[in-house]
């Protein structure tokens, strides 16, 4: 008893501690120390008085606990820990207590009381330990999703940085293809998920993940390999093949280096129309005739993965002269040299000239990125070379910038239904342009900015950023779109400018850095379609503050949540004006709401009696179908299943228009009801009728004295006991079948089989 109220007493004395915590850092497998400084010895002996008895105790941070033997205010001795080789075992706080025992009124009661306290924090360095890097897959085709996780175990401190590279490049972040989040676990371990969706060629290669911490660095790679298929197949001679009537033409197919597959083994494919086909990579085609002229042979290279774009070569059969000096049919034929690309300063006058021949004179077209051009954009000069007709076309255009792509001028004749192309690549070139002017960015305190500057120039241009930065990049997306990206310090500057320049002017994009926030209200609600209990909203979603938004839409007592800006808001009253808000949602609040007014429309004039057609409801057990038998109506309906689950009927599926269907449940005695629905209102519905259940009959065999089942035959139930296959009449109200083991049982000699209940 005296232990025990001594002990309550020690907890109940005054508790000093020091208001802050020494670290000591000390690399694994290294000696340490772990002492008191002179500063806290000093205050440790400050506190002792003349007459006082007292103790020293370490708290180890495994719990144990090192006490110094009792001492006087002349005779205080420090304890000092001294630790040869460090490990996590080590890792912890110490805390040094200065302890007074103290006698209250007689010998046999005392109390201890913590006179000072300092807690010393002891940090072992242990870098990363045990990288992996696990792949989804290391085979993904182009198009696929990747998910890469990169784990590392036993570091300490955490690690507060995984770096990813690709061939031996960082992934720099922002890009929008490449998303890595590292997420702390409370065991000493990191993981980063790179995700890349969808994946494309130029992920093949070395995947690296680098783990860091202040005591070192550790890495793992895996190889992933990206199959694609080849791109375009090339022929040669390309475009057109001159062959002269009766005699035999040769064409090859293959796929260049540039346009190469992966793997990159292929097979050739011939067609011409829908009638011929042949395989291999070099086509020999014997004793061409004139049905031969005019016809478009067309070669596809295929790979385990797909098949590319196909290489398109026209037949031209050179055939002789009729009778009277007339000429043979023709098929259009560009002519003179082909220019691949133009480059041409924004607003300046572009001329482009095609000139195709043949017999009839052929039709010519002018085509933009797949999209014919108007014929008043061209003007057409006819001609005569002595044998083939001859027609030009000329393309006239004041350039803008959205007029640059892929220009093609078609020689067509409809009489021969056949065609020839020229193609030409127009560049405009034209000073930066961005999208927007002025860009939020939310950075949350204490973190770094990361910038994304995107703009539109040719030629290329020179970016770079208002205020020193981290680190920056530049990276080409293609059609003459770059982006520029910056990691740079959040700074009291809440302004930060990205320039572009380049020959042609230059433009400014202005950065706004704020900390996150509640979104922006939406704008612009309006009512897409209503019916008498529902409504459709649309509308402009604001400024998300820097976090993943979604809507939430009231409407009187019904609410409804969205990821999208739109919503479909039901069991509404019909035939009434409903107030309805619009709100965004973000985890770090709610934006104020936008109101509009819905109108219902009146509920349709169907009485319950219009819908009372339902005559019965039945369920085939082993084929899992319900059959409604429908008296005549003659307003369209649809039958709508309920089922009984959790002291509440719930709709399973949808309004169905037949009245024969499949419904998977293992059972519907008293879980199932159907009702007759409007069908243009579904929610318009007739009164409920119960499905009843239907099985097949089970006929038993007399020779049932064979099957001795004692267990079946207790309880004073009128019952009869089946072994095996057996069937015929049964007496009795109720069946009994032998389980699945009982039945593969011979029934012959009294044989002894377990009964099972059927269903009545």
């Amino acid at each position: 008893m005296f232990v025990l109220l001594a002990t309550l007493l020690m907890l109940e004395g005054l508790l000093v501690v020091a208001e802050e915590t020494r670290t000591l850092r000390v690399p694994l497998n290294q000696s340490a120390s772990v002492e008191l400084s002179d500063e806290e010895k000093r205050l440790f002996s400050d506190g002792l008085t003349a007459t006082g008895e007292y103790q020293l105790t370490v708290l180890r941070p495994s719990g144990s606990e090192l006490s110094s033997p009792a001492f006087g205010p002349s005779s205080i001795s420090f304890p000092r820990l001294r630790i040869d080789a460090a490990t996590l075992v080590h890792d912890g706080e110490y805390r040094f207590r200065l302890i007074e025992t103290r006698l209250l009124g007689n010998d046999s009661l005392f109390e201890r009381v913590i006179l000072e306290e300092v807690v010393l924090r002891l940090v072992v360095l242990v870098p990363p330990q045990r990288v992996q890097l696990v792949l989804s897959s290391a085979e993904l085709g182009e198009g696929d999703e990747l998910r890469a996780v990169c784990r590392s175990m036993d570091a300490n401190p955490r690690p507060d940085a995984v770096a990813w590279t690709l061939r031996g490049s960082q992934l720099e972040r922002p890009l929008d293809e490449f998303a890595s989040m590292p997420v702390t676990w409370p065991n000493r371990s990191t993981e980063s998920v790179l995700h890349v969706a969808p994946v494309d060629r130029r992920l093949s290669g070395v995947v690296t993940c680098r783990v860091s911490n202040e005591a070192g660095s550790a890495e793992s790679s895996a190889t992933l390999r990206v199959l694609f298929p080849p791109r375009k197949a090339s022929v040669a001679p390309p475009a057109v093949l001159e062959v002269l009537e009766g005699a035999s033409g040769r064409a090859e197919c293959s796929v260049a280096p540039g346009d190469a597959g992966e793997p990159a083994q292929y097979t050739y494919t011939w067609s011409m129309g829908e009638e011929r086909h042949w395989t291999g990579r070099e086509l020999l085609l014997p004793s061409v005739d004139r049905s031969y002229g005019g016809k478009q042979l067309e070669c596809v290279a295929a790979n385990s993965v797909g098949r590319s774009q196909a290489a398109l070569v026209r037949v031209l059969v050179l055939g002789k002269r009729g009778r009277g000096g007339a000429t043979c049919a023709v098929p259009p034929q560009i002519t003179g040299s082909a220019v691949s690309q133009r480059e041409v300063d924004e607003g300046r006058l572009l001329e482009l000239t095609c000139r195709g021949e043949g017999v009839p004179r052929p039709d010519m077209q002018w085509w933009r990125n797949g999209a014919l051009l108007a014929d008043s954009l061209a003007t057409a000069t006819d001609g005569s070379n002595g044998y083939l007709e001859t027609r030009s076309s000329t393309l006239l255009l004041t350039v803008r910038r959205t007029d640059k792509g892929n220009y093609t001028c078609r020689a067509v004749s409809a009489r021969l239904r056949a065609d020839d192309s020229q193609h030409v690549t127009l560049r405009v070139l034209h000073r930066p342009v961005s999208r927007t002017e002025t860009v939020r960015v939310s950075v949350p305190r204490g973190q770094r900015a990361n910038l994304s500057c995107t703009v539109e120039a040719n030629p290329a241009p020179q970016l770079w950023w208002s205020v020193p930065v981290v680190a920056s990049s530049v990276l080409s997306l293609g059609h003459d779109v770059y982006v520029a990206t910056a990691l740079l310090e959040r700074t009291t500057e809440q302004r930060v400018s990205c320039q572009a320049k380049n020959s042609k002017g230059e433009t400014t994009v202005h950065f706004v850095l704020h900390e996150p926030s509640p979104p922006e209200p939406v704008s612009n609600v309006s009512v897409q379609g209503v019916s008498f209990d529902s409504a459709s909203l649309r509308w402009l979603p604001g400024y998300d503050g820097g976090e993943a938004q979604r809507f939430v839409v009231r409407c009187d007592h019904v609410l409804v949540n969205s990821s999208r800006p739109s919503a479909e808001v039901a069991s509404l009253p019909s035939d009434t004006d409903v107030a309805c808000s619009v709100f965004a949602a973000n985890p770090l609040g709610l934006s104020t709401g936008v109101s509009v007014r819905v109108r219902t429309l009146p509920r349709p004039g169907v009485s319950e009696r219009d819908l009372s057609v339902i005559r019965s409801a039945t369920f085939q057990a082993d084929s899992h179908t319900v059959s409604v038998e429908l008296a005549h109506s003659d307003v369209p309906v649809c039958i709508r299943v309920e089922r009984h689950r959790n002291a509440s009927w719930e709709a399973v599926g949808l309004c169905r228009g037949e009245s024969r269907f499949s419904v998977h449940v293992a059972s519907v005695a008293g879980e199932l009801r159907v009702s007759a629905c409007l069908r243009e209102a579904p929610s318009v519905c007739g009164p409920t009728v119960g499905v009843r259940e239907e099985r097949t009959s089970l006929a038993l065999s007399a020779e049932v004295s064979a099957c001795v089942c004692a267990s079946c035959l207790a309880g004073g139930h009128r019952r009869v006991c089946v072994c095996g296959r057996a069937s015929g009449a049964a007496g009795g109200g109720r069946r009994l079948l032998p389980s699945a083991s009982s039945q593969q049982a011979s029934a012959v000699g009294g044989a002894r089989q377990p009964c099972v209940r059927a269903r009545p």
